[in-house]
Protein backbone atom coordinates (compact mmCIF):
# COMPACT_ATOMS: atom_id res chain seq x y z
CA UNK A 1 0.00 0.00 0.00
CA UNK A 2 1.48 3.21 -1.50
CA UNK A 3 0.43 6.03 1.54
CA UNK A 4 0.92 9.90 0.59
CA UNK A 5 0.13 13.05 1.97
CA UNK A 6 -1.25 15.45 -0.45
CA UNK A 7 -1.01 18.97 -0.62
CA UNK A 8 -2.97 21.12 -3.60
CA UNK A 9 -5.96 20.03 -5.43
CA UNK A 10 -7.55 17.04 -4.08
CA UNK A 11 -9.19 16.66 -6.88
CA UNK A 12 -6.29 15.91 -8.76
CA UNK A 13 -4.96 13.20 -7.24
CA UNK A 14 -4.20 10.00 -9.23
CA UNK A 15 -5.06 6.94 -6.32
CA UNK A 16 -6.81 4.02 -5.60
CA UNK A 17 -8.91 5.73 -2.46
CA UNK A 18 -9.15 8.99 -1.65
CA UNK A 19 -9.90 9.25 2.37
CA UNK A 20 -11.26 12.29 3.72
CA UNK A 21 -12.20 13.19 7.59
CA UNK A 22 -15.35 14.70 8.95
CA UNK A 23 -16.02 16.08 12.43
CA UNK A 24 -19.85 16.49 14.02
CA UNK A 25 -19.71 20.21 15.15
CA UNK A 26 -23.28 19.94 16.40
CA UNK A 27 -23.95 19.84 19.72
CA UNK A 28 -25.38 17.06 21.68
CA UNK A 29 -27.92 14.95 19.17
CA UNK A 30 -27.79 17.49 16.75
CA UNK A 31 -25.61 16.75 14.27
CA UNK A 32 -23.91 18.96 11.96
CA UNK A 33 -21.00 17.26 9.88
CA UNK A 34 -18.58 19.33 8.08
CA UNK A 35 -15.17 18.23 6.08
CA UNK A 36 -11.55 18.29 8.93
CA UNK A 37 -9.78 19.62 5.70
CA UNK A 38 -10.73 22.79 3.54
CA UNK A 39 -11.38 21.75 -0.68
CA UNK A 40 -14.37 23.09 -2.77
CA UNK A 41 -14.27 19.21 -4.49
CA UNK A 42 -14.90 17.80 -1.00
CA UNK A 43 -16.97 20.34 0.42
CA UNK A 44 -19.42 19.76 -2.69
CA UNK A 45 -19.07 15.81 -2.29
CA UNK A 46 -19.68 15.76 1.27
CA UNK A 47 -22.52 18.60 1.09
CA UNK A 48 -24.74 16.17 -0.95
CA UNK A 49 -24.01 13.13 1.67
CA UNK A 50 -24.49 15.52 4.86
CA UNK A 51 -27.98 16.68 3.15
CA UNK A 52 -29.17 13.09 2.68
CA UNK A 53 -28.43 11.93 6.50
CA UNK A 54 -25.78 9.33 4.64
CA UNK A 55 -22.99 11.31 6.78
CA UNK A 56 -23.26 13.19 9.85
CA UNK A 57 -19.65 12.80 11.01
CA UNK A 58 -20.18 10.04 14.18
CA UNK A 59 -17.01 7.84 15.17
CA UNK A 60 -15.89 5.69 12.75
CA UNK A 61 -18.81 6.32 10.48
CA UNK A 62 -17.68 5.65 6.88
CA UNK A 63 -19.31 5.88 3.15
CA UNK A 64 -17.47 4.81 0.12
CA UNK A 65 -18.26 6.38 -3.11
CA UNK A 66 -16.95 5.01 -6.58
CA UNK A 67 -15.99 7.04 -8.97
CA UNK A 68 -16.47 10.02 -6.99
CA UNK A 69 -17.47 13.00 -9.87
CA UNK A 70 -15.03 15.82 -10.35
CA UNK A 71 -11.77 13.72 -8.92
CA UNK A 72 -9.48 11.63 -10.39
CA UNK A 73 -9.28 9.09 -7.80
CA UNK A 74 -11.27 5.52 -8.04
CA UNK A 75 -12.75 5.86 -4.44
CA UNK A 76 -13.51 8.22 -1.59
CA UNK A 77 -13.87 7.13 1.47
CA UNK A 78 -15.85 9.44 3.98
CA UNK A 79 -14.80 8.57 7.43
CA UNK A 80 -16.15 9.88 10.69
CA UNK A 81 -14.29 11.57 12.98
CA UNK A 82 -16.52 12.19 16.14
CA UNK A 83 -17.59 15.31 18.30
CA UNK A 84 -14.86 17.90 16.47
CA UNK A 85 -14.28 19.60 19.92
CA UNK A 86 -12.75 16.00 21.01
CA UNK A 87 -10.76 15.61 17.81
CA UNK A 88 -7.21 15.94 18.53
CA UNK A 89 -3.91 14.98 16.36
CA UNK A 90 -3.31 12.50 19.23
CA UNK A 91 -6.83 11.31 19.50
CA UNK A 92 -6.35 10.54 15.63
CA UNK A 93 -3.61 8.95 15.60
CA UNK A 94 -5.01 6.56 18.24
CA UNK A 95 -7.80 5.21 16.38
CA UNK A 96 -7.70 1.47 15.22
CA UNK A 97 -6.54 1.46 11.36
CA UNK A 98 -8.30 -0.02 8.36
CA UNK A 99 -6.17 -1.57 5.91
CA UNK A 100 -7.07 -0.10 2.41
CA UNK A 101 -5.92 -2.89 -0.54
CA UNK A 102 -4.40 -1.27 -3.72
CA UNK A 103 -0.80 -0.77 -4.83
Amino acid sequence: MDTRLIVGSLAEAETECLVAVVLDHGEKQKNEPKLATKDAGLEKAVAELAASGEVTGKLFETVMLHHPQGFKAKRLLVVGGGKAKNFTHTESCARPRVPLSGS
